[in-house]
């Protein structure tokens, strides 16, 4: 929820298994992405840990966490809506197999779900399964604006009482019905049994399709309203003016929005709702405070409360109210969306305890309307139009060695028309060498470590430039060998092999930074690690108390060997004991 306490949504809280459970498959679904942001969410699905700040600290936690959930996730986001990162980062090679592309149904549509499907296996194989599914307004970025989010749990059960809508949903990704990690998360959910959140007794999934349905389902007149959208409709047919004429004439109508939102629609279109907006103060916070990065704290969450009666109705997720996400003016929905429709009592699920909450805490303040400066649509018109078809383009990444260990790359892609007085140029993420766009592109000199499906895009107009990533695919699969050069990159000292086996042996290490120690002579002792435990008596407890860690240490220390890592002395006659005493418990 709303935390008046918070900054932003802690993903890592809600994606943690809970006790006694590991990951076993998750599927996610974002509007926009950022790269580093779903490494730093790798941290809390695999090893149970957040990750604030720069996604480099841990880098072979990274490692780690990003390969164990290489046959586990997928993301599907909005093809063209990956954010450009500031630096390349080797470990985006292992989020390829991860992050799915949905080309939008048109450039003034959206692929805008916000939504996690996490499944989770217990340790002790006698207890079942545990579900979560987690329905947000926040995209997969370090944005820090005020958001919402509803987390249910879920557990096995003889008939599961999942919504058909939510299966719908997935049905509806690509290649939904051909792809093992969704079709298998499909079937799970025929057998779940999900609780309800607190406060509430009914719950419904609603899932909006471009030409389709609605997300909502609010029927009859309506007693008392709140409204909280960042971007607004206001015109005949929309949303918000059908919820206007359905309010009772003694309703009261509580809108909150964006400050420029509100002066956008003016007024007038909003006579009789009690505005409130995120004061200025609050917005800017991070400029006052001098952060090094500051970013706006704006709001971003979308919600609507009626109260019906003694009734509340909620849908929360990821609609906003404009004639996209809902209809409006005669026209279809033009968005995929997903929203939860909950039903509770007032008393404690109503406007009223919602506003006197975030009343007192000062997060709302009444919007002061002022002359909102003039918008150029048809420029943002034809920003969206170019947008969605580079998004949306067959990009083919063709690879070649030039025989000194250096690749050429040649790119191609169906070019399409530029608009007058628009610029675009492209180039890989780890080389900053644009070059203009053209139907073949070509780069030499790059590493085999610098080979990424991403690629950098820029388009310039009236001197703004406009920067995103797109998700490419290569010619010839050579996946494999890139995870391969990322690994030895980053294990490439008898140090970072032992912090390594560390990280996968000790659940504390990622929070302590435990690394291997060098002793007075230089050596990397395994039997002292500066204080910490030393790597034989995390193996001896792994063996004892966590034979799942053992196992996966077993598997690393494999690998390892396999690509000629620079392995401590005597580390193999160690760990070829271990090996011996798990195959004799038929762990092999």
């Amino acid at each position: 929820m709303l935390d008046p306490c918070k900054q932003r949504l802690d993903y890592g809280e809600q994606l943690r298994p809970p006790p006694g459970h590991v990951l076993h498959s998750a599927v996610a679904a974002s509007y926009s992405l950022e790269l580093d942001a779903l490494m730093a969410a790798s941290l809390a699905l695999v090893l149970d840990q957040t990750l604030e700040g720069d996604s480099g600290d841990e880098p072979l936690a990274l490692l780690e966490s990003l390969d164990r959930l290489r046959d586990k996730l997928l993301v599907f986001y909005q093809s063209g809506r990956i954010a450009a990162p500031p630096r390349y980062n080797r470990l985006y090679t292992l989020l390829e197999p991860l992050t799915v592309a949905v080309p939008a149904a048109s450039a003034f549509g959206a692929f805008h779900p916000k939504l996690w499907l996490l499944r989770y296996q217990p340790l002790d194989t006698d207890k079942p399964e545990h579900f979560r599914l987690l329905v947000l307004s926040r995209n997969l970025t370090f944005d820090r604006s005020w958001d919402l989010a509803v987390c249910i749990e879920g557990s096995w059960a003889p008939r599961g009482n999942t919504d058909p809508a939510l299966l719908a949903f997935l049905d509806s990704l690509p290649a939904a019905g051909r792809n093992s990690r969704v079709g298998e998360m499909r079937d799970a959910l025929k057998q779940v049994q999900w609780q309800l959140p607190e406060r509430f007794s009914a719950l419904r999934l609603l899932h909006g399709a471009p030409n389709g349905a609605a997300p909502f389902a609010l029927q009859g007149p309506i007693d008392e309203l709140l409204v909280m959208s960042p971007f607004l409709d206001a015109g005949d047919g929309s949303l918000l003016q059908s919820l206007q004429r359905r309010c009772r004439p003694a309703a009261a109508r509580t809108l909150i929005s964006r400050a420029d939102t509100l002066d956008r629609v003016g007024a007038a279109a909003l006579e009789g709702w009690r505005c409130l907006s995120v004061p200025l103060g609050i917005v800017n916070g991070e400029d006052k405070l001098e952060q090094k990065q500051p970013q706006p704290q704006d709001l971003h969450a979308k919600l609507i409360v009626a109260r019906q009666g003694d009734a509340a109705v909620w849908h929360i997720g990821s609609a906003n109210m404009t004639n996209a996400a809902f209809g409006g003016g005669g026209d279809a929905p033009r968005n995929t969306e997903v929203m939860l429709c909950l039903h509770g009592e007032s008393a404690a699920a109503g406007p009223a305890p919602l506003l006197e909450q975030w009343t007192a805490a000062d997060i709302f303040v009444a919007h002061e309307f002022s002359d909102a400066p003039e918008l150029d649509l048809q420029q943002d018109q034809v920003m969206r139009q170019l947008v969605h078809a580079l998004g949306s383009a067959n990009w083919i990444q063709t690879v070649s060695s030039d025989g000194n260990a250096a690749f050429q790359l040649d790119l191609s892609v169906d070019c399409p028309a530029l608009p007058p007085g628009h610029a675009v140029s492209v180039s890989p993420l780890a080389l900053p060498a644009p070059q203009p766009l053209a139907a073949r592109l070509r780069w030499n000199g790059l590493a085999l470590g610098d080979l990424s499906a991403y690629i950098r895009i820029e388009i310039t107009v009236a001197q703004t430039t406009h920067a995103f990533a797109v998700q490419t695919r290569f010619a010839a699969d050579l996946l494999a060998e890139r995870r391969s050069a990322v690994f030895k990159g980053l294990v490439d000292s008898p140090e970072k092999v032992l912090h390594y086996l560390r990280l996968i042996l000790d659940a504390e290490a990622v929070k302590t930074g435990g690394s291997g120690h060098k002793s007075e002579g230089g050596a990397v002792d395994m039997f002292d690690a500066g204080g910490h435990e030393g790597l034989y008596e995390l193996l001896l407890r792994a063996a004892a108390r966590e034979p799942q860690r053992l196992i996966r240490a077993l598997e690393v220390f494999q690998r390892l060997q396999q690509n000629g890592a620079p392995l401590p002395e005597n580390l193999e006659t160690l760990f070829r004991g271990f090996s011996s005493a798990v195959e004799g418990q038929g762990h092999a």
